[in-house]
């Protein structure tokens, strides 16, 4: 197959204008990881454990925030599971900001069903400098007759928090 090249200067009169790209560098970067089973059998959400703090250094900074759970179970009866991912700030109360899975496990039926995982991604523009708690909660989306898990078998999950400049 022979290449073709293209000129991007042929044809082009006067000046060019700079371009100039600022912002949007990596400020710093957290993680955390969790690999503990933590089941509920309640239609309210609980916490699975996974958290990550990050304080912002700018108002106008961008989180961008990935999660990945693995092992998700439900047990017995026609449930499944469903998971949000959310944050506080400076202890205040909790704010849900991406709903990922609603329905891991479902088979329709009684049988046990265990899903090899669900995962998010979030950028999120706090507009703050305090610290950010971002964390997932979970709950049982059909019904509280059998309990639902995250981690089974001490599958390991992950959260990562990285702070973008604007």
């Amino acid at each position: 197959m022979a290449q073709t090249f293209l000129n991007l200067a042929q044809g082009v009169t006067g000046t060019l204008p700079n371009a100039n790209f600022s912002g949007g560098k990596l400020l710093q970067t957290v993680s955390s990881t969790l690999s503990s089973s933590v089941d509920t059998s309640s239609q309210s959400y609980a916490d699975t454990g996974l958290s990550v703090a990050i304080t912002p250094s700018a108002t106008s900074s961008k989180i961008l925030v990935f999660v990945s759970h693995t092992g998700l179970l439900k047990e017995s009866s026609d449930n499944a599971g469903k998971i949000e991912l959310g944050r506080t700030i400076s202890g205040g109360s909790y704010s849900s900001i991406r709903f990922f899975d609603g329905d891991f496990g479902r088979t329709g039926n009684t049988d046990l069903s265990v899903v090899g995982g669900s995962s998010t991604s979030k950028l999120d523009s706090p507009n703050t400098t305090s610290a950010i708690t971002y964390k997932t909660r979970f709950a049982c989306s059909v019904t509280s007759a059998s309990t639902i898990r995250v981690q089974q078998n001490n599958c390991v999950a992950s959260i990562t928090a990285m702070e973008i400049s604007a």
